[in-house]
């Protein structure tokens, strides 16, 4: 396409096809900044073991107590996959259940299903001392 703009130039040609050009060339540097600073923001947070909502709250006053960083090689490997000859084909599954994750030498598991539902389903005892003092007089009227 840099030729065809440089040929427009230096020769006569129909307004909207000079028009289509410079739209053409405009858009195509817009996107490519656009893509290329997206590009390079993902490839930092790669190469930092961030997830982007960790970025967004380690940016803001929370400051995260788990890092997942294992060193540039090995958070790559975690992102694009164990195979390094198939990093560039999307083939490869990610190694892990998704569950388990190494930090600092040892792996931290999340809690299993059935411990998620225990403590989802468990009611706190009520105190009746903390209860919200009656002020409708439907108490008082029942009396």
């Amino acid at each position: 396409m840099g030729g065809t703009v440089l040929g427009s130039m230096e020769e006569e040609m129909d307004l909207a096809f000079r028009f289509a050009l410079v739209f053409g060339m405009t858009l195509t540097m817009v996107m490519g900044g656009l893509l290329g600073s997206f590009l390079g923001f993902h490839t930092w947070l790669t190469c930092q073991a961030l997830t982007t909502i960790e970025f967004c709250e380690k940016s803001s006053t929370f400051s995260r107590s788990i890092s997942y960083d294992q060193g540039l090689f090995e958070n790559i490997r975690a992102v694009l996959g164990p195979r390094v000859f198939l990093w560039l084909l999307p083939v490869s599954p990610p190694s892990g259940d998704g569950l388990t994750f190494f930090v600092h030498g040892e792996f931290k598991a999340f809690p299993t299903q059935d411990e998620v539902h225990a403590l989802l389903s468990s009611k706190p005892e009520e105190d009746s001392s903390a209860a919200a003092p009656e002020v409708t007089g439907a108490k008082a009227a029942a009396v």
